[in-house]
């Protein structure tokens, strides 16, 4: 798919969470796309929406095409970052 704004997508990783529970290793939160940095590879500019918060920018998430793929760059991204920083990735929401 290609991005652009105004499209729905599912934000995946630190910074889509809400509360901080010691058993979660995964966090989602739905996103829509403000802006379309780059669209290959898609990088784009998010609003989240979190569970009991207020809406929040996130800049520069990478966009993938399914769950498997963000969830296999953000094990990596975590793994190449030595300084605590978040990892935050988003993915198309399934079609029903």
């Amino acid at each position: 798919m290609t991005p652009s704004i105004g499209r729905i997508v599912i934000a995946t990783g630190d910074g889509a969470k809400a509360y901080v529970t010691e058993d979660e290793k995964v966090y989602e939160c739905p996103a829509i796309i403000t802006r379309v940095v780059s669209e290959e590879p898609a990088v784009v500019n998010l609003t989240l929406f979190v569970d009991g918060g207020m809406a929040r920018p996130l800049l520069g998430a990478r966009l993938f095409a399914t769950e498997a793929e963000a969830l296999a760059r953000l094990e990596q991204e975590r793994a190449e970052k030595t300084d605590g920083s978040p990892c935050t990735v988003a993915f198309w929401p399934p079609r029903v």
